[in-house]
């Protein structure tokens, strides 16, 4: 079936699980930069920037396509068999067949097709002479044979009329490339998958880059973002390198999840022990699991990342399985992660150092007055069983007073299921008055600490008002369903016409109801 949120409602060839309507999911997260300067960015990770000035739709002969500009001569065939159905206009997304457990990387190749920059970059790739190519060695060269591919499927999805199209010859270029690496027919994981496509690419491009074949490398440009590590002692910093990434990995389940905020701090703050030794690098290894053995002792320590260049495409990974140790297995993960449209990554700049740190100082002291009135509230309303035993379910402080309440009042009705003897009933009427005036304070304490949390929320979202100008529009989500070893990857992309932008060829616009594909 095809990648798109239309295939994702079809299943995955092959033994996989597939998830059921409602089921829970997680996945990959891709961020795209909002900008209204048109200034390149001082980052490079994964989207295309809402101020891309342009996209021109091609058209002419491939090897085995003829486009043409009326799209009247598109017709839908009925002889039964999707692979041949066409697409009745080139504003319709066009499918990825599924030859094997491949939904991984179809859903990779629709995000990478549906960001312009990186399309006309492919589009525009040429390799060198052959004369040229002779130094070149047989890895290099499986690398060029792959963008090639990725030109050709490419251009099937922008120019071609079927409404599916075959991606066999790029996914066997990709496991020659991987050495045998990569198993078509096994479920594969995305990240890595990803990892393995850019590596390529970046490979292939560098092949070309000198002389009258210089080519821009899109990995360099659009998803390569450069960090700082400082790694803290005592609030002092002892050790500091640098580095670049394609990708943000953000372990949502080491958090409340609510927000993919906390797994961004997480990501630029943490808790580590590492190794030093005298002038060389630091190792540094989060949550207390360095390296073992060695010259010298692990010590305890905190480890801040900041950007000095986020790239115009941001890609978050979110952590897809954990180990469970009850049932000694991995398992999947179906955690609520909440995603705004538009994040901004100024808190993680190392321009904004100063600023952010500040900022963060404030927010975890609002935090911390926070947790201690959750923690009173969560007391209020989950009061332990009074028996001890685990038979009674908990409840909150105020339906107990209330359930007592109730109870006296039922005595005083003559009712002999809730008689109570050797009691007066001046006393039961005084017990019923103390019960609605400890309920009355009760109630008017929660509503207080209710108030407060919702005013320190409100003081945690002004703390970085003004640290808001690298703004990131959300644009894609790569989901995965099912379980720890298996399941089914689809993609859902915000669509380009959603912004105003049409076909500059043919003038058609996609309707506002088909802003997702």
């Amino acid at each position: 079936p095809d990648s798109t949120a239309e295939g994702a409602k079809e299943k995955d060839s092959g033994a996989v699980h597939d998830s059921k309507p409602g089921e829970k999911r997680s996945g990959d997260v891709a961020l795209q930069q909002k900008r209204c300067d048109g200034v390149p960015n001082s980052s490079s990770v994964q989207l295309r920037r809402i101020d891309d000035p342009s996209f021109t739709q091609q058209s002419g002969k491939t090897a085995e396509f003829l486009v043409r500009s009326d799209e009247s001569n598109w017709t839908i065939t009925d002889s039964g068999d999707p692979k041949e159905a066409l697409r009745t206009t080139m504003s319709n997304a066009v499918g990825l067949v599924n030859i094997g457990n491949t939904c991984y990387l179809n859903s990779l190749i629709q995000l990478y097709y549906s960001l312009p920059d990186f399309r006309r970059t492919i589009f525009g790739f040429r390799r060198r002479a052959a004369d040229e190519e002779v130094s070149l060695n047989g890895d290099v060269l499986a690398c060029i044979e792959f963008v090639e591919e990725l030109q050709t499927l490419f251009a099937v999805l922008a120019l071609g009329n079927q409404k599916h199209a075959d991606p066999s010859g790029l996914i066997d270029a990709l496991v020659k490339v991987s050495g045998g690496q990569l198993k078509i027919g096994g479920q594969e994981d995305v990240s890595e998958s990803n990892q393995l496509v850019l590596d390529v690419v970046e490979r292939a491009f560098a092949s070309v880059g000198n002389g009258q074949h210089d080519t821009p490398n899109p990995v360099k440009s659009m998803f390569t973002s450069t960090f700082i590590q400082e790694l803290l002692s005592d609030g002092k910093v002892e050790q500091k390198s640098g580095g670049e990434t394609t990708s943000l990995i953000i372990g949502v389940s080491q958090s409340d999840a609510s927000d993919i905020y906390l797994g961004l701090d997480e990501y630029a703050q943490a808790d580590v022990e590492y190794r030093s030794e005298p002038g060389d690098d630091c190792d540094a290894q989060e949550n207390g699991s360095g390296k073992a053995g060695g010259l010298t002792e692990m010590k305890s320590g905190k480890k801040n990342v900041w950007f000095t260049r986020l790239s115009p495409v941001v890609t978050l990974y979110t952590t897809r399985v954990r180990y469970n140790r009850e049932i000694n297995s991995t398992e999947k993960i179906d955690d609520y992660l909440a995603i705004d449209e538009v994040l901004t990554f100024d808190r993680y700049m190392q321009i904004n150092r100063d600023a952010a740190v500040q900022a963060r100082k404030k927010v975890a002291e609002l935090k911390k007055e926070r947790a201690s009135i959750t923690k009173k509230l969560n007391e209020y309303h989950k009061l332990k069983d009074p028996m001890g035993d685990g038979k009674e379910p908990a409840e909150s402080t105020l339906t107990a007073l209330m359930r007592a309440k109730k109870r006296l009042e039922s005595s005083l009705q003559n009712d002999k299921a809730f008689e109570i003897v050797d009691i007066a009933q001046g006393e039961i009427f005084r017990a019923i008055a103390l019960l609605e005036n400890v309920f009355a304070q009760d109630y008017s304490r929660t509503q207080e600490w209710k108030a407060k949390t919702s005013e320190l929320l409100a003081e945690e979202g002004l703390a970085y008002q003004n640290l808001g100008s690298e703004k990131y529009a959300l644009f894609a989500v790569l989901v995965h369903s099912g379980a720890a070893n298996s399941g089914h990857y689809w993609t859902y992309i915000r669509s380009r016409v959603e912004n105003g932008e049409g076909n500059d060829e043919t003038g058609t616009n996609v309707d506002g109801n088909l802003a997702w594909t």
